[in-house]
């Protein structure tokens, strides 16, 4: 692709970026709670999924590779830091590991993965992090939407 649409589309990651941190801090203000809920993805999480791959790509001598898919993967980013989509806060995620022991296990085997392969491990967490807001998000919507049709199909009947 061009140089013109690379360009463009680091600049959606740009722009989607301060709209994201001018969104927070409205509804922060506004809302004068924490919830467990980001509405879209967070942008130190979108800077982490750009940082881990150029440093996976970089320890692995694929920088070629890397130019062709980061403007594209720095404008999807940019998008759903804009969206609607409903990620995990992690710090309250973090929070409820005392709770939760599949949480615990996942951290463990998380930190013992992280040990042994730092790069790739860091840019599969946070890479996973984005996507797993995508599908939960998803699932989420359409078993929402599943209730909704039985809940009519129900009234329908009566």
């Amino acid at each position: 692709y061009g140089y013109y649409l690379a360009w463009s589309l680091c600049c959606i990651y740009l722009a989607a970026a301060a709209l994201r941190l001018a969104k927070y801090n409205v509804v922060t203000m506004l809302e004068k709670k924490s919830t467990q809920k980001f509405h879209g993805l967070p942008s130190p999480g979108a800077a982490c999924a750009i940082a881990t791959l150029i440093i996976l790509f970089s320890k692995y001598d694929n920088a070629v590779n890397l130019m062709k898919i980061l403007p594209i993967y720095a404008g999807l980013l940019g998008l759903l830091m804009i969206s609607d989509i409903r990620y995990q806060h992690m710090g309250k995620w973090l929070e409820s590991i005392k709770r939760n022991r599949f949480r615990m296990w996942f951290l463990i085997c998380g930190i013992v993965i992280f040990a042994y392969r730092p790069v790739i491990a860091a840019a599969v967490y946070v890479n996973f992090y984005v996507f797993w807001g995508v599908f939960r998000d998803f699932f989420l919507r359409y078993k929402e939407w599943r209730q909704d049709r039985a809940e009519e199909i129900t009234t329908i009947k009566h």
